[in-house]
């Protein structure tokens, strides 16, 4: 629930109650019909805010004091005129009363003291006037408005009183400073002099030429679409040009007549990316990766979401050992956009190769802990054996396997010994306290030559083969 500031309007029908006695409800219908047409545009006109309307009565907010008091003045103008040619019987007479304060609005309804203060305003406010708070009036522009005190108020259920003022009638007037009168004329004849309401009707036909105007402007961009981007063009015609020059095995022609195709023919763009897409896969594949960098970068700055093009971009990078880690990144994103691509036998393919590059392990790691996990278990065993991989990241992977519950099948052993050769102490440790877990006499002979030298793990090698000969 969230405060604001607010002007507060309560308007009432006078004799409402004794009205609705005397008619059918088809009539009620018709009166309450009669008000909502004259007030709700009035109120739109303004930038106010019906709140809700229960019977006669409307509460209405506005953000600014100055159009809330405008706007009053503006609609007992437009009732004066409706009631001077209805019938009696039809006569509509309301009051308006206003305050402005920080109110709670919550769905939006408002809520707090302020619109308590406006609600009791209007049950001492007379028909055809608008009486307003001291809050109203301090915070209005008085030079545009015109007002007088009415006098203090103790309102039920406000502890202080209330000091009201009100819109003072025909005041937007011609003042004869004569000596035989000092009294105000009306210009137009109406109570509140007729300037707001003046104002509302030219404002409602500019609102109307602007948004004529825009309607214009919209019917002549979808005209200019259309003839630019109509169902004629022959799309289909390239798009067929794409996939025969794709199945010759010419990728070049292929990504050449795709500028024809503009992005606004949503399906046959989004058809035309697949066809590009799958021309640079044949570029890679030939080894023709010239300008496939260019290519890859056009395709994904013009769409950064297309999951499809990263994880092609991606192959690109492996195959020429270009960029590992950014690889590993792209492969990341794309999986992200959509975690389908996770099933892709390739995907588990680039994972593993991402392994060599120390600076995209962590992010290899992540993929395959989220994303792939038992997909990336064949080529993770395909990799530990590849003895182009060094025996760090062998280990890691082993390590990997291991959490993905397919470690039993690891000769560890063969493993640590061979990174017990390690030059690098804290792999050295790592080997021993591996082949301790295994207890495997293979690992005694080497780690005796290790604990009889005065390098790195020699106190630990000791240890291990005591605790391996089980001494």
């Amino acid at each position: 629930m969230r405060t604001e500031i607010l002007s507060i309007v309560f308007t009432d029908i006078k004799g409402y109650t004794a009205a609705t006695s005397t008619q059918s409800h088809r009539e009620n219908e018709h009166m309450l019909r009669r008000i909502d047409r004259i007030i709700a545009p009035v109120v739109r006109g303004y930038s106010g805010r019906v709140v809700k309307s229960i019977g006669d009565a409307y509460m209405i907010v506005f953000r600014s004091p100055t159009e809330a008091v405008r706007c009053a003045t503006a609609v007992q103008d437009r009732l004066h005129q409706y009631n001077a040619s209805a019938r009696a019987d039809q006569a509509i007479h309301i009051r308006i009363a206003m305050n402005i304060g920080e109110v709670r609005v919550h769905r939006g309804d408002v809520f707090g003291e302020p619109v308590n203060i406006a609600s009791r305003i209007e049950s001492i406010t007379p028909a055809d006037e608008i009486y307003f708070s001291e809050a109203i009036y301090l915070t209005m522009n008085r030079s545009q408005l015109y007002s007088e005190r009415v006098g203090d108020f103790e309102l039920k259920g406000i502890p202080e009183p209330i000091t009201v003022y009100r819109a003072r009638a025909f005041a937007h007037v011609e003042t004869n400073d004569t000596p035989e009168t000092d009294t105000q004329v009306s210009v137009t004849g109406l109570p509140f002099g007729g300037t707001e309401l003046g104002h509302w009707r030219r404002m409602r036909w500019v609102r109307r030429a602007y948004m004529a105007m825009w309607a214009l402007v919209i019917a002549g961009v979808a005209g200019a679409s259309y003839l630019r981007y109509r169902p004629g063009a022959d799309y289909s015609a390239v798009l067929a040009r794409m996939q025969s020059a794709i199945e010759k095995g010419l990728p070049k022609q292929a990504l050449a007549a795709a500028v024809d195709i503009p992005i606004s023919t949503t399906e046959e763009y989004m058809q035309s990316r697949r066809l590009r897409r799958k021309a640079i896969a044949l570029l890679i594949e030939k080894g023709n990766t010239a300008f496939v960098a260019k290519e890859l970068d056009a395709l994904i700055k013009s769409d950064s979401r297309d999951a499809e093009a990263l994880l092609l971009r991606s192959a690109y990078l492996i195959g020429g050992n270009k960029d590992i880690a950014g690889a590993a990144d792209d492969i990341a994103n794309a999986l992200k956009l959509n975690p389908a691509l996770a099933n892709r036998v390739e995907v588990s393919q680039y994972i593993a190769h991402t392994y060599r590059d120390p600076m995209a392990r962590r992010v290899a790691e992540y993929v395959v802990e989220n994303y792939l996990k038992q997909n990336a278990v064949p080529s993770l065993t395909k990799a530990l054996s590849d003895k182009n991989y060094d025996i760090k990241t062998r280990m890691i992977i082993a390590s990997r396997l291991e959490k993905l519950g397919a470690g039993q099948d690891i000769d560890w052993v063969t493993l640590a010994l061979e990174q017990l050769k390690s030059t690098n102490c804290k792999s050295r440790l790592d080997a021993i306290s591996r082949l301790v877990s295994e207890y495997d006499e293979r690992a005694i002979k080497p780690l005796r030559r290790i604990a009889g030298s005065k390098g790195c793990g020699a106190l630990q090698a000791r240890r291990a083969v005591e605790s391996i000969l089980g001494k």
